[in-house]
Parts: structure tokens; C-alpha cells; sequence
């Protein structure tokens, strides 16, 4: 296959030479960077996210308070209910000064003029 000496030492030197290329061209190519400017955008990222969490416990906190304020109304509305169904009854049976001595009451209690 090889003739002589030269042809071995080409051929040996040719593989030596493709696979130092191979390996030098496989590497990875490193990308240069700054690392104060990643390491400022890490903490700005990380302060919006805090900021974040902190909005939605005050969402969540304003979102509980609304439920419990109609769930309280929504308790209250039998009874008020009840005291209108009361009166005009009241006012049904009643003649017009009685009514209007009652709805005076309603706007005297309740503060308006």
C-alpha cells in the first residue's frame, strides 16, 4: 500500500493535522460579555418580580375584603327585605298623613334632607 517512507510520514502528518482542525473547529465559541451588565439585569429582574409578588398579595388581600363586604350584604338583605316588606304593608293599611309620617321617619333616620 505505501511504497515508501515519505508517503507514511505524509499521511501520518495529514490524519495528525484533520484531527487537531477537528478538535479546534469543534469547540465552542466563547462570546464575549459583561458581567456587571448580567448581574444588573439579574437584580432588576429580580426586584420587578418581588414587586410583582408584593402586588398581587395586595390584590389578593383588597379581592378578600370586597368578598367578605358581599357576603355581608348579601346576609343583611333578608332583614332589610323584611323591614320594607313591613312597612309597606304598615303603609298599605295606613291612610296618607300616616304615610307620609313614615316615609318623614325613613328620611330623618337614614339623614336625609
Amino acid at each position: 500500500m505505501f511504497k515508501n517512507k515519505n508517503n507514511i510520514v505524509i499521511t501520518f502528518l495529514s490524519v495528525a493535522l484533520l484531527v487537531c482542525l477537528f478538535l479546534l473547529l469543534k469547540s465552542e465559541p466563547t462570546i464575549p460579555y459583561d458581567e456587571n451588565l448580567i448581574n444588573t439585569r439579574i437584580n432588576t429582574l429580580e426586584q420587578e418580580n418581588d414587586q410583582l409578588q408584593k402586588d398581587i398579595q395586595s390584590e389578593r388581600l383588597k379581592s378578600a375584603n370586597f368578598m367578605m363586604k358581599i357576603d355581608s350584604l348579601k346576609k343583611q338583605a333578608p332583614i332589610i327585605e323584611y323591614k320594607y316588606i313591613k312597612i309597606y304593608e304598615k303603609i298599605d293599611s295606613s291612610s296618607v298623613i300616616d304615610v307620609v309620617n313614615e316615609f318623614d321617619s325613613i328620611f330623618t333616620t337614614n339623614r336625609i334632607h
